[in-house]
């Protein structure tokens, strides 16, 4: 068991809203410790959660879900080993915000436009804890990390390929001009 951390740390290294890990609790999600308010904040093991959702999802199991976030992150470090400074600062947002989260996706199957439009989604979400000083950069290498990641599930799990932006990659896009 990894060390339990509150609420807000938990959704921040899960990849999702704070109001999602609240609707994850009711479904049944494991806590340490619940929460209350005007009380101490619920606590999360990571790692149980992790587990649940993946029972939750249809059942991918961890193994499967660790071979596609390997694969995941070896196509998100070449993008960012060739983007230096820039790809420092993103490379562990990407890592902490959108792999995991990508890497269950992929192994429930989901459809192109599905994946890419969450994909896209948690890319933004990447996008928001970048440091103001490189928003412009960080926002142009998520875009090509979001494109590289759904031309994998393309290749690799023959999703048919994105014709459209979605809307957050919109967002990064007019960022990055």
């Amino acid at each position: 068991m990894n060390q339990p951390c509150p609420i807000k740390q938990a959704a921040v290294a899960l990849g999702v809203h704070e109001q999602t890990l609240r609707r994850w609790t009711r479904a049944g999600c494991p806590v340490v410790r619940a929460g209350h308010r005007g009380g101490p904040p619920a606590l999360y093991d990571l790692d149980a959660v992790r587990a649940w959702r993946a029972g939750d999802r249809g059942g991918a199991d961890a193994a499967t879900v660790a071979a596609i976030g390997a694969d995941l992150s070896a196509v998100v470090f070449e993008a960012c080993a060739a983007a230096g400074e820039a790809g420092a600062v993103v490379y562990p947002l990407v890592m902490a915000h959108v792999v995991p989260a990508a890497a269950h996706e992929l192994a429930q199957g989901r459809q192109a436009a599905d994946f890419a439009g969450t994909l896209a989604g948690l890319c933004w979400r990447a996008h928001r804890h970048a440091p103001g000083g490189f928003s412009a950069d960080a926002a142009q290498l998520l875009l090509v990390i979001w494109h590289r990641l759904c031309c994998f599930a393309t290749d690799q799990h023959g999703a048919p390929p994105v014709e459209d932006l979605p809307p957050p990659a919109r967002k990064l896009q007019l960022l990055a001009n």
